[in-house]
């Protein structure tokens, strides 16, 4: 709570993100339960806006890096002017995800021309009509890989994005800000032709279902108490368990299990149990 109370006084958490907090640590109400629910605040990674927009900023430049290795007098000028933006769709590939929102903020913070923003749909065809164009693709985290692979891979009809680069030379940046180690080696594997630059990456013991999971600070006892009650407060809250087939997984999607929010949504690789509300439950996380 100190902690909370800190970074709500140093405007490092916006003071709703801290009220939250209080909130979801008061739907436990036995003291045994209550310490593993602090534990699990502890852990809780929240991303604010200032934070985000700094991470952006750091993960476009390592961007501007990389394409520096086919064009020696790459220049931040070029960013402007001889690059190309757009994002991964969601699961339904329609235009509401997280890569949209972050266009929106490149050219708002770094002065990109609109004309240079593209949907996915837009950037397939820029892709076909020319050749050696540079391509930056934003987004916030790769949870599990799979809109990455399903976009990169199998998308559109017809030749897939991966088919389209190899033939017309491009070079193509995937930048989101934060990877899970699952996620980014999926994409390695299968993306290939797709790049990926990014500036955090969270070890498979970031799940809060992993043993060595920092939340429980190597103490086994902590780790056995601490899934139990994620899992016994997940069922009485109806949140099915699917070994990780659905989004609302009680582990979140493919098992991934994770305790990360950014300002502008929490991804589907973390438990349902923190954005879950009721009349009697109150969210960790409040979904927009």
């Amino acid at each position: 709570m100190e902690k909370c109370n800190y970074f709500r006084d140093t405007q490092f958490w916006p003071l709703a993100v801290a009220d939250d907090a209080k909130q979801w640590l008061n739907n436990f109400h036995e003291d045994e339960e209550k310490e593993i629910a602090k534990q699990i605040v502890d852990f809780y990674i929240y991303l604010s806006e200032p934070m985000i927009s700094h991470m952006l900023a750091a993960v476009l430049g390592k961007c501007g890096l990389y394409f520096r290795t086919f064009k020696d007098a790459w220049s931040d000028n070029d960013f402007i002017t001889n690059c190309w933006y757009s994002y991964i769709p969601g699961e339904d590939r329609g235009e509401i995800c997280s890569g949209l929102e972050f266009l929106r903020k490149i050219q708002t913070l770094f002065g990109i021309p609109n004309e240079r923003l593209l949907t996915y749909a837009d950037m397939e065809r820029k892709m076909k009509e020319t050749n050696y164009e540079f391509f930056i693709l934003v987004d916030d985290f790769i949870g599990s890989g799979h809109q990455v692979e399903e976009a990169w891979c199998k998308y559109p009809i017809g030749l897939s994005l991966k088919e389209i680069c190899k033939s017309h030379f491009h070079k193509v940046v995937y930048a989101p800000l934060i990877v899970n180690e699952l996620g980014y080696n999926n994409v390695l594997n299968t993306c290939e032709g797709l790049h990926v630059e990014y500036i955090h990456k969270l070890p498979a013991e970031y799940s809060l279902f992993h043993p060595q999971c920092p939340c429980w600070k190597g103490n086994q006892e902590s780790y056995a108490q601490g899934v139990e009650l994620l899992v016994r407060k997940s069922k009485e809250l109806g949140i099915p368990e699917t070994n990780g087939m659905l989004t609302t997984d009680m582990k979140g999607y493919k098992n991934q299990g994770l305790a990360i929010a950014f300002q502008h949504g929490m991804p589907d690789a973390c438990p349902p149990i923190f954005t879950k509300e009721t009349l009697d439950w109150k969210p960790l996380f409040k979904r927009h």
